[in-house]
């Protein structure tokens, strides 16, 4: 899961096990070909830099009783339902959620293709699916 919070700002639900070679290699991508420099941008941007939530709510944010209650204050654009499917996937303990600024990692084609393609979009979401990266 991918969360726009600004032109700058995202937060995306990452698996625990992912890696760049995991997350190459799930996109089914030759190396070396245009198509495996986008995915491999599309990693970086989603991960470098990025601060893990739950670490700074856990050392930062004790006025809130919950982490659900710091996502729910912190953000309040998430709807419940969101704010209640990423507290589970944490839970699970399969993911982290990650807060970076991917559009200051991505070139200018990426992110006319976060943008504007739905479909791209939806296959990076499907790449982030911790099933991927469970053995």
């Amino acid at each position: 899961m991918i969360i726009n919070l600004d032109r700058k700002e995202h937060l995306v639900l990452l698996p625990i096990n992912i890696t760049e070679e995991k997350f190459l290699l799930n996109a089914k991508v030759k190396k070396g070909t245009y198509f495996y420099r986008v995915i491999r941008n599309v990693y970086v941007a989603l991960t470098n830099p990025s601060v893990d939530l739950f670490e700074e709510y856990s050392k930062y944010y004790s006025e809130y009783d919950s982490f659900y209650l710091f996502l729910y204050h912190k953000y309040p654009f998430l709807s419940e339902i969101t704010i209640s499917e990423i507290i589970s996937a944490i839970d699970s303990k399969k993911y982290i959620l990650l807060k970076g600024y991917m559009r200051e990692y991505m070139d200018y084609n990426v992110q006319s293709l976060f943008d504007m393609d739905e479909t791209f979009v939806a296959k990076i979401t499907d790449l982030l699916k911790a099933e991927r990266y469970e053995n």
